[in-house]
C-alpha cells in the first residue's frame, strides 16, 4: 500500500501472466485526508480485483483465440439448451451465424431435428468433460465444458461457440508438405487428396494421369515416413509430424 494522505493505491497483481496491475483512489478537494481504516480496506479489496481481472483476461484469451467477434458468437447454454448467456445480448429470431440454429423463448432452438439432436449429444458429452466440434452449413460449432472463468455459471451448463466456417484445408497442406519438403506439384495433390478420396479424380482435378498420380503419391510417402496414401492424409489433415521433433 502506499502513503495514507491524498491517496491511497496498492499492487493488484505483478508476474508474467498480465503484468503490473496497480489501482489508485484519489481523495476530493472537498473531503478529509484517507486514515489507515481506508487503507486496510483497499488492502483487502486487492485479492478480489486480482482474481476478477485474472479471469476476464482469461476469457478474453479464449475467445479471441476463436474468431474476431464480427464473426463468432457463443452461448452458455444448461442441460435442457435453456440460455443462460448469449454473446451480444442473443437477439430472439434470426439464425446464429447461418447454422440452422436460432434462440427462441430463451433456448437453442433448429427448425431441422437433426441439427438439434447433434446439439443436445454435444451437450451431454460437454457435461461430462469432452469438447466436440463439428460444421453445420456454414457453421463451425464447439461444444465444451466451461472454462474456469465462467464456472461460476453453474456445473450444469456448458459453452457453445458459433462461428463462420473456414476452410483450413489449404493452410494444413501447405504446413505439412512444407515441413517435409513437398514440390509444389505435390503440395497440389496432398490438398486435393484432402479433399477427395477418389484417386482417378484427383488425378482429374490435377490434370495428370491415374499412373503419374499414384508415382507423385509414392514419392510423398517416402519423404513423409508414411507406408500408405491414407495415413498420410490422415496425418496431414490433423497436423500430425509424428515423431520429428522428438531429439
Amino acid at each position: 500500500m502506499g502513503d495514507v494522505r491524498d491517496s491511497v493505491h496498492g499492487i493488484i497483481g505483478d508476474d508474467a501472466e498480465f503484468g503490473r496491475q496497480s489501482i489508485s483512489v484519489q481523495r476530493g478537494f472537498g473531503e478529509a485526508y484517507f486514515e489507515l481504516a481506508e487503507a486496510d480496506r483497499l488492502s483487502a479489496l486487492l485479492p478480489i480485483l486480482e482474481k476478477s481481472l485474472r479471469n476476464s483476461l482469461r476469457a478474453a484469451r479464449l475467445l479471441s483465440a476463436h474468431r474476431d467477434p464480427g464473426d463468432f458468437v457463443y452461448l452458455v447454454v444448461d442441460r435442457g439448451l435453456v440460455l443462460r448467456y448469449a454473446d451480444r445480448g442473443g437477439r430472439e429470431g434470426g439464425t446464429l451465424h447461418k447454422s440452422t440454429l436460432f434462440i427462441a423463448h430463451d433456448r437453442l432452438a433448429s427448425g431441422v431435428p437433426a441439427t438439434l439432436a447433434v446439439i443436445e449429444a454435444a451437450v451431454a458429452n460437454a457435461l461430462k468433460g469432452e469438447t466436440l466440434s463439428f460444421r453445420i452449413g456454414g457453421a463451425s460449432i464447439e461444444v465444451s465444458p466451461l472454462p474456469s472463468p465462467l464456472q461460476w455459471m453453474g456445473s450444469d451448463s456448458v459453452f457453445l461457440s458459433i462461428a463462420r466456417a473456414r476452410d483450413a484445408i489449404a493452410s494444413r497442406a501447405k504446413l505439412f508438405a512444407a515441413f517435409y519438403g513437398f514440390t509444389e506439384r505435390e503440395t497440389a495433390i496432398l490438398e486435393t487428396l484432402m479433399r477427395e478420396i477418389d484417386m482417378r479424380r484427383v488425378g482429374k482435378t490435377i490434370g495428370i494421369s491415374y499412373e503419374t498420380l499414384r508415382w507423385h503419391v509414392k514419392n510423398m510417402c517416402h519423404k513423409s515416413h508414411h507406408a500408405r496414401r491414407e495415413s498420410l492424409v490422415f496425418a496431414a489433415m490433423n497436423g500430425d509430424f509424428g515423431d520429428a521433433f522428438q531429439a
